[in-house]
């Protein structure tokens, strides 16, 4: 992170956002933190919209919270024919 004062963001706002691209910028205002400068120029306008998207994050979160199934147990259930888990049925048929 690079840490620059309001003043020194307005008089150079384009090298902020050429810095934002490599790693974050904190503009900070009278010692604290005003605002965070991330750079997005390689992703999509979706990918940013989801970035910003507060039920995104807790769709997510949501998710991770969810039982999970371990890989080992993922990758045997798609070893050829192999009868799937009752589990696996259930998901198939709902999804």
């Amino acid at each position: 992170m690079k840490f620059v004062s309001v003043r020194e963001a307005k008089s150079h706002f384009s090298a902020c956002l050429e810095e934002s691209q490599k790693k974050g910028v904190v503009v900070m205002n009278h010692g604290r933190p005003k605002s965070v400068v991330i750079g997005v120029e390689n992703y999509d306008m979706q990918d940013v919209l989801l970035m910003l998207d507060p039920s995104f994050w807790k769709m997510i979160e949501a998710r991770r919270k969810q039982q999970r199934t371990p890989l080992e147990a993922f990758e045997k259930e798609l070893e050829p024919g192999r009868t799937p888990s009752p589990r696996a049925r259930r998901r198939t048929r709902a999804g």
